[in-house]
């Protein structure tokens, strides 16, 4: 999409259904609004809305974005019907895009979270920038319900469990290693960056593996952490 000027994007995955206008890398235009119950009237409106805000007309698009999850299965079905009908009356491009590749951008293998209702938000693995994995649905755990000066932890490999750990082996509480982190840079003048992960320290000990072994943190509630060592 290098080459392209002109670019029309359109999100209706996220409850604020949104629609921006790109021209030579700049945001020209960009308008949101919050669902009702007429949809397609709301992203025509918007469309409308945003052409006249950036001063431009249809056929200067050159090509569409639309959001394609994971979110609200109306929502993603509305945007990718309005983003293809446009397309092709047009005759121009059309690219999905996934929520979670907006908001990765680190080489390291990388959790992306995203909330999506209620109690309920979606999770994704990247590395390189590349899922690894398909988005999941999962629940809510407010961490203030979590006793972290008091969790079991379990490390499998190759599926057999080679040790098991408390959450109080780090500092009594893994909250305080980041506390501690966070004001010995506060201290010095250095930021926390996006981008940056945190290492609180290991609740277990520290075993050597090999390539092809498979590793597994269960963390019981909070879920499991997997990967292969290649």
């Amino acid at each position: 999409m290098s080459n392209l000027k002109t670019i029309l994007s359109i999100d209706t995955v996220h409850p604020l259904y949104s629609i921006a206008i790109i021209n030579s890398n700049n945001v020209v235009s960009e308008i949101s609004t919050k669902k009702d119950e007429k949809p397609s009237e709301q992203i025509i409106e918007l469309l409308d809305n945003s052409l006249l805000q950036a001063n431009l007309g249809m056929h200067d698009l050159d090509c569409i974005t639309v959001g394609v999850g994971p979110g609200n299965f109306t929502g993603i079905r509305v945007g990718i019907s309005f983003a293809k009908g446009i397309a092709f009356a047009l005759n121009i491009k059309c690219f999905g895009i996934n929520r979670f590749q907006t908001l990765i951008n680190s080489d390291l293998p990388t959790l992306g979270i995203i909330s999506a209702r209620e109690n309920l938000f979606y999770t994704q693995m990247f590395i390189k920038k590349k899922p690894i994995s398909d988005p999941v649905e999962e629940n809510l755990i407010k961490i203030k319900d979590v006793d972290l000066n008091n969790f079991e932890v379990s490390l499998l490999i190759n599926d057999t469990i080679v040790d098991t750990g408390n959450t109080k082996n780090v500092l009594d509480n893994p909250l305080n290693a980041v506390l501690w982190l966070i004001n010995n840079l506060a201290e010095k003048g250095e930021p926390m960056l996006k981008g940056q992960f945190i290492s609180s320290g290991s609740c277990t000990k520290a075993f050597r593996i090999y390539p092809k072994s498979k590793i597994k943190a269960d963390f019981n509630q909070l879920g499991s952490i997997e990967f292969e060592y290649i």
